[in-house]
């Protein structure tokens, strides 16, 4: 069981730690384009789950401009990096960042009042019992036909192919100069193997489906991570 969601180490490292997932920024892309389609540039309110520094948080906000965005993270560290690096969306209050958890969050949101949710590469730290949690406080939150797109490492069902994919990732991430940070980052990649972890892509998209959510589908897939977008 993972002792923390992510390690002090790899937090104070964590642009070091991006440069082994170039992916990442097509993935972005992406997440982006899906909620400009969906709110067609009309003004909504978005919940971002795990903000971090703002990597996801500034591609939203660039692709769509009559969105505001809600940053939730529970790392004070991260909330203040999101700050300085988007100070321009902070300041006209499209940006409004949160340091909370985002389960003691979603607690005080009335039934069907949100828009949408995203989130970047976070619900997957979560554990599988976590996860459903959260997955049933979304859909509870959302409007109908609010959306929720989440960018995520949903593993590969087919075990030899997960570990042709996780074998490549090691062999990235082991080339991060700091032999500390790249130990780190590798022991994070085998926790969220771990069986109460581990984020299958199909039965993370059936459960999806059987608690109510609508068009569950994967936009995208490169290594082990994946765009996927559902509608309440």
């Amino acid at each position: 069981m993972k002792q923390e969601v992510y390690p002090d180490i790899l937090l104070e490292n964590y642009d070091l730690v991006l440069h082994a997932y170039p992916q990442l920024f097509r993935l972005r892309e992406e997440v982006a384009e899906i909620l400009h389609i969906h709110f067609r540039d009309s003004e909504r309110i978005l919940i971002e789950i795990g903000c971090g520094a703002g990597a996801t948080t500034e591609y939203i906000l660039r692709q769509n401009p009559k969105l505001k965005i809600i940053a939730i993270d529970r790392d004070q560290r991260m909330i203040d990096r999101l700050k300085e690096n988007l100070p321009e969306f902070v300041k006209t209050r499209r940006l409004i960042p949160l340091t909370i958890d985002i389960f003691k969050y979603i607690l005080t949101l009335d039934d069907s009042s949100i828009d949408g949710i995203a989130s970047s590469w976070t619900i997957h730290n979560f554990s599988q019992k976590q996860r459903t949690k959260l997955l049933h406080a979304i859909y509870r939150v959302l409007k109908p036909n609010g959306i929720f797109v989440n960018m995520d490492k949903y593993v590969l069902d087919n075990p030899q192919d997960e570990q042709r994919s996780f074998d490549e990732v090691v062999k990235r991430l082991k080339e991060i100069p700091q032999p500390e940070v790249a130990a780190a980052a590798i022991q994070h990649e085998q926790e969220d193997r771990e069986v109460d972890i581990i984020m299958k892509e199909k039965e993370s998209l059936s459960e999806m489906a059987k608690m109510g959510f609508k068009n569950v589908q994967i936009h995208i897939r490169i290594g082990r991570e994946v765009v996927v977008s559902c509608l309440k």
